[in-house]
Formats: C-alpha cells, sequence, structure tokens
C-alpha cells in the first residue's frame, strides 16, 4: 500500500467529528480520513472515491494509516503552516 497524505483543513473538519474519531467511531473515522485524504499533487481527492480508498482497506492497513493521520495531525499542530490552504 502506498504511503497516503492528509491536508487538514479546518474549514473541513469538525469539532464533533474529531471528538466521535477520538471516541471510536469507525464510520466517523472513515469519512474523516476520506474528508483529507489527498493526491501526490495535494488536492483533495474527490469525497466518494477517497471514501472508497479508505473503506477497501484491511485491518492492518486502517491500523497503519490512522497512526500515520495521527503523526501527520500532530506534525501539523507543531508546524500550521504547512498544513491547510
Amino acid at each position: 500500500m502506498k504511503k497516503l497524505t492528509f491536508k487538514l483543513d479546518p474549514e473541513r473538519l469538525t469539532l464533533n467529528q474529531l471528538i466521535a474519531m477520538q471516541d471510536g467511531d469507525i464510520r466517523t473515522m472513515r469519512d474523516v480520513l476520506a474528508n483529507t485524504l489527498v493526491d501526490e499533487s495535494g488536492e483533495h481527492i474527490e469525497f466518494e472515491k477517497a471514501k472508497t480508498i479508505i473503506g477497501d482497506m484491511n485491518l492492518a492497513q486502517i491500523k497503519e494509516t490512522s497512526e500515520e493521520f495521527a503523526r501527520q495531525v500532530k506534525e501539523q499542530a507543531i508546524n500550521p503552516t504547512s498544513g491547510g490552504d
């Protein structure tokens, strides 16, 4: 599986989504990952396509992807100028 990249845009995420993700809501986690998934050029992938990419992952891939997402969230929180528009 190729490395997935996420771009956090405060206009695309809600506090309720982040809380639900932290509470372990799998559907919300899929939707947030899909909503922030970007292609090689850094452009957001169309939501339904991104949702399919995330939804077709096996559990090992989801674990790896969610850890990568969390790493990128922390990195962008430390250096907010590198993420978002």
